[in-house]
């Protein structure tokens, strides 16, 4: 969370490569598409209510509780955005933080970048360097590591506990059907 004094240094300052200002946000992707250009670039802060040059407009929370969740749906290796609404001159503004990403971050409408104080596709040869970047040595590991974690999570769907609590509660349900099915039948 951020101080008032640091909101409003961000007002003042206006937007950057790390700020942006939104009136309103009523699109899920809209969001996402900035979520993914800050996080796939130095990481942000995206304050909506707020008009340039920083006049305070405010938000719906309700609204933005709802574009928030949608938006964080319709990303691919999300980060750990947070959002929480922070009080300017009596009214409320979204103050959405994104961290820089490890990995890329894509929306379902693509990559995207921050450039200055505009988001914009990631250039396919961009995607490509990042991805490779430092070479076959570090593309190999990167795939290695990805399939660890995926065995990871299969062997968990696949372990016996997991199995043997289907097993149970498929075998309860199926008494308390026959019990009901009996009692129908008997009748």
């Amino acid at each position: 969370m951020f101080s008032d004094d640091q909101i409003q240094r961000m007002l003042q300052s206006g937007e950057s490569q790390t700020v942006e200002f939104k009136s309103a946000m009523r699109q899920p992707g809209d969001l996402a598409r900035l979520i993914s250009a800050f996080a796939n670039t130095d990481g942000g802060v995206i304050l909506v209510g707020v008009e340039e040059p920083s006049r305070i407009v405010g938000c719906d929370r309700q609204q933005m509780m709802r574009v928030f969740g949608d938006a964080q749906s319709r990303l691919q290796n999300a980060s750990s955005s947070s959002m929480y609404f922070h009080t300017v001159e009596g009214r409320d503004i979204a103050v959405i933080s994104v961290p820089k990403a490890d990995r890329i971050v894509a929306s379902r409408d693509g990559i995207y970048l921050r450039r200055g104080e505009t988001t914009v596709a990631y250039p396919p040869s961009e995607i490509e360097r990042r991805f490779t970047g430092g070479g076959a040595e570090a593309s190999l590991r990167r795939l290695t590591e990805l399939v660890e974690e995926m065995q990871r999570e299969i062997s968990k769907s696949n372990s016996l506990s997991n199995r043997l609590r289907e097993w149970l509660i498929s075998g309860i349900i199926g008494a308390i059907l026959g019990a009901i099915v009996s009692a129908l039948v008997g009748k």
